[in-house]
């Protein structure tokens, strides 16, 4: 129905002389685009909002329709970006993949200095008293780690190496202390998984 009232008017257009068809024109815009006026009748035909919204973003710097999708919705979290599947959400975020342990840069590890130790409860179902740190990395970047494994000789102050780890029953600790370097000992009779707990083998 659509095209056979396009093909109609744009018939009759043509039928008209010119000075009739352009004052016809100009009141028939006026009509479709309510009471903006436009000077392209197929303007009208594709987008009958066309002319209002280039009338609010004519001086925006995202153009004719407003900032893009990324910005305005379908925005993907950053556990989404984190995942190895975040290829998908690549057309909806310009940078691709982000890393949660983003303070590292991209290294491996990083020295850094312990500014507090404490003691945070971890979320449900688990209950127990998780050893954690803030520290403050060679790079000036401030973090928050777990320490690894029963015990530990940290203080305030004390050289540590970070490297990336999340533990997932703390909120918002993306990073983990690596034991038996510089300040902080290894865990005392670890029999297995020693590597992870800086435990040289026994004799």
């Amino acid at each position: 129905m659509i095209a056979l009232f396009q093909s109609a008017v744009r018939q009759a257009i043509r039928t008209m002389p010119v000075s009739a068809s352009t004052r016809s024109l100009s009141g028939f815009g006026m009509s479709l685009v309510g009471g903006l006026r436009t000077s392209n009748i197929s303007d009208c035909f594709s987008d009958p909002m066309g002319a209002k919204r280039n009338h609010r973003y004519k001086k925006s710097k995202w153009g004719r329709y407003g900032p893009g999708p990324f910005l305005r919705r379908n925005r993907p979290s950053i556990h989404q970006l984190a995942k190895p599947q975040a290829k998908r959400y690549r057309n909806k975020w310009p940078r691709g993949r982000i890393w949660l342990s983003g303070a590292l840069k991209g290294a491996p590890h990083k020295k850094g200095v312990v500014t507090k130790v404490y003691i945070k409860n971890p979320k449900k179902p688990n209950s127990a008293n998780r050893k954690v740190c803030n520290v403050t990395l060679s790079n000036k970047e401030k973090i928050r780690a777990t320490i690894p494994g029963i015990g530990h000789n940290l203080f305030e102050h004390s050289s540590v190496l970070i490297r990336g780890g999340r533990s997932r029953d703390l909120i918002g600790f993306h990073y983990k202390v690596v034991r038996g370097k510089y300040d902080c000992k290894p865990v005392i009779g670890r029999k297995t998984s020693r590597s992870k707990y800086g435990v040289k083998k026994p004799k």
